[in-house]
C-alpha cells in the first residue's frame, strides 16, 4: 500500500513498472521453515522433478522503486510473515 502511495505522490512514477520486495532472496526451503515455525507444526515437504518452465531461481530487484519512489520495505518478509499469520490466527479465533 505504501508502495502505491509513494507512486501515485511521485512525479516520476508515470508509466514506470517498479519492483516492490524486501532487499533480500528468500527461498522455499526458508520459507517452509517459517511457516512451520509459525504454524508450531512439520509438513512433509516432497520434491518433485523440476517440470520444463520451471524457473530455478528467481530474485526481485526494488532498486528502481528505492530510486524514484524513495521506497524501502518497511519490515522485514519474517516480520510480515509474522504479522500475517498472526491477523489470519486472530480472525479464525474470532470466528
Amino acid at each position: 500500500a505504501r508502495a502505491n502511495y509513494l507512486a501515485c505522490n511521485s512525479p516520476r512514477a508515470s508509466g514506470g513498472v517498479f519492483n516492490i520486495s524486501g532487499e533480500k532472496s528468500i527461498d522455499l526451503n526458508e520459507l517452509v521453515r517459517l511457516l512451520q515455525e509459525l504454524a508450531g507444526r512439520q509438513v512433509e515437504v516432497v520434491y518433485d522433478p523440476p517440470k520444463i518452465g520451471d524457473i530455478k531461481h528467481s530474485s526481485s530487484n526494488p532498486s528502481h522503486a528505492r530510486e524514484v519512489l524513495g521506497y524501502r520495505p518497511s519490515v522485514t518478509f519474517e516480520e510480515g510473515l509474522k504479522r500475517t499469520f498472526a491477523y489470519f490466527a486472530a480472525k479464525s479465533s474470532a470466528a
